[in-house]
């Protein structure tokens, strides 16, 4: 039996003490969404409301307090959804699945509105538009169509975030000058702009004219993605002598944009024609074994079978031809494929040249235990720190990484860090290091979108984070009130008093 139960929980005096040591600088910026980021933010919002709706109508077995918006925006809903349907996975119908599919798009569309840009978030909708119209019928069978297409909100979804990247000729009813490579002459762009990478702009812009800390600076952000699409952006922003970093970052995407989209509508179309023509072949195949079982008593061999498969043969290899064509994601801030990234390498190195205040790009290599045991097994990791030295300063950019942020930390020693991607966990590495090093304390800056699920998302984790604490707190003292009875129950009161005679 277990006669000690200790619970050392941030809120404890003596835990709370010790992190309150020394007079932290931490700075909140509150970065507001842009007009067109609210609508389109609204807008999944209640597509994702009409799919939880339909699906409690659909299932009254469910728990309908779980299903809320409000819990839609937490990380772990799709556990939440999938453990009251598994039990009944395989009776629900194909309806039901397409809704548990659409609030996964829906949901990685409220993340992919704050970390992708404005062209390769237009990108991935039209790939889902795609994927709508040529799933409806799949080898003629008769797919559910989503729900949240056919609302009103997805028109303002599409739409609004059409209108971030560019506007047709119609829109503004003057006749446009001639657009660049690849780019229609009756369009006009938009190209907004992330309102982080201005906010993140300004704070290194702080950060290089802070005499009393000359340490490195420590940007941490959510993933790999994000670190790469920073990296291309304050490159070309130290290396523009004239004009916008992020408007030419994004003018290079919007001109892949437009051929990707391009071959990408031939290959839809092409796509869309043999998949109706194998759904005929497949219907005229079905209607004529019904023919030969009729007529001739005995069933026939399948004569269409082989013709289905060439079909299909087709169609795949059709698809694998779509590999040539750079997806969506690859191409933000002009990043299509491997011969967009050759260009664009050959642009910052050009453009570097060019410029003696742009940022260097150095190899730090990581010196913690799990990348040290990598390199010792012989496996092919690449290293996700990008280290920049922008003169006497250095830049590193890292992915959250759980436990090796920690010894990050310890190796480089910040005197400014940057929480780019709100997390729980990692605010509380930075307070641990904060207080491990109270007399070289770093400056650190947190930033968030103001009214968005991103903090909604955080301050969701911030209460679960107490709740927890609270429970074992609570557990605790039942604990001990639990040993103290045991103990007068068994008539053992005495044997576990201490020698001033008070209980333990």
């Amino acid at each position: 039996m277990a006669w000690h139960a200790y619970g050392r929980d941030r809120f404890h005096v003596t835990v709370k003490a010790s992190l309150d040591a020394g007079a932290k600088e931490v700075v909140e910026l509150r970065q507001p969404m842009t007009e067109r980021m609210k609508q389109i933010q609204g807008a999944i919002i209640e597509c994702l409301d009409a799919c939880l709706g339909e699906l409690r109508r659909s299932h009254t077995s469910l728990d309908v307090e779980q299903l809320t918006v409000e819990n839609a925006l937490l990380k772990s809903f799709d556990i939440i959804v999938r453990r009251q349907l598994d039990p009944v996975w395989h009776q629900i119908s194909q309806r039901t699945k397409r809704l548990v599919h659409d609030m996964q798009t829906l949901r990685q569309l409220l993340v992919y509105l704050i970390s992708y840009d404005c062209v390769a978030f237009n990108a991935y909708l039209d790939t889902l538009v795609a994927s709508q119209s040529s799933s409806t019928s799949i080898g003629g069978y008769s797919q559910p169509p989503s729900l949240w297409m056919m609302m009103d909100a997805a028109n303002v979804l599409f739409n609004t975030a059409r209108e971030r990247v560019y506007r047709r000729q119609g829109a503004t009813g003057r006749r446009l000058p001639a657009s660049g490579e690849g780019i229609p002459p009756d369009v006009e762009l938009v190209l907004e702009e992330q309102p982080k990478w201005a906010l993140l702009r300004d704070t290194l812009r702080e950060i290089d004219g802070d005499v009393h800390h000359q340490g490195p600076t420590l940007v941490l952000v959510q993933d790999t993605r994000t670190a790469h699409q920073l990296e291309r952006y304050w490159v070309k922003e130290k290396a523009a002598t004239v004009g916008n970093a992020a408007r030419s970052m994004l003018y290079t995407a919007a001109t892949e944009y437009f051929q990707w989209k391009q071959q990408f509508t031939r290959i839809t179309t092409t796509a869309t024609t043999t998949t109706g023509s194998g759904a005929s072949t497949a219907t005229s195949s079905r209607e004529g074994r019904q023919v030969s079982r009729s007529s001739g008593g005995q069933r026939q061999p399948p004569a269409g079978k082989r013709r289905r498969i060439r079909g299909g043969s087709a169609t795949a290899a059709r698809a694998a031809d779509r590999g040539t064509v750079a997806s969506p994601a690859s191409m933000e801030s002009g990043g299509s494929g491997q011969e967009a990234s050759n260009h664009e390498e050959h642009d910052d190195a050009a453009s570097a040249r060019d410029n003696s205040n742009s940022p260097a790009i150095v190899d730090v290599p990581s010196t913690s235990k799990q990348a040290r045991d990598d390199e010792a097994s012989g496996a092919d990791v690449e290293d996700k720190t990008i280290s920049l030295l922008d003169g006497a300063r250095l830049l590193v950019i890292r992915p959250i990484s759980g436990n090796a942020d920690d010894q990050l930390l310890e190796d480089l020693q910040p005197s400014h860090i940057i929480i780019y991607d709100p997390n729980p966990m990692l605010v509380r590495q930075v307070e641990m290091y904060q207080a491990q090093h109270a007399d070289q304390l770093a400056r650190v800056y947190f930033m968030l979108y103001a009214d968005s699920v991103e903090e909604q998302r955080y301050l969701s984790d911030i209460r679960r984070e107490k709740a927890a604490f609270e429970r074992l707190i609570h557990e605790n003292s039942v604990v001990s009130a639990y040993r103290v009875l045991a103990a007068l129950s068994a008539g053992l009161f005495d044997a576990i008093r201490d020698p001033a005679g008070d209980v333990q």
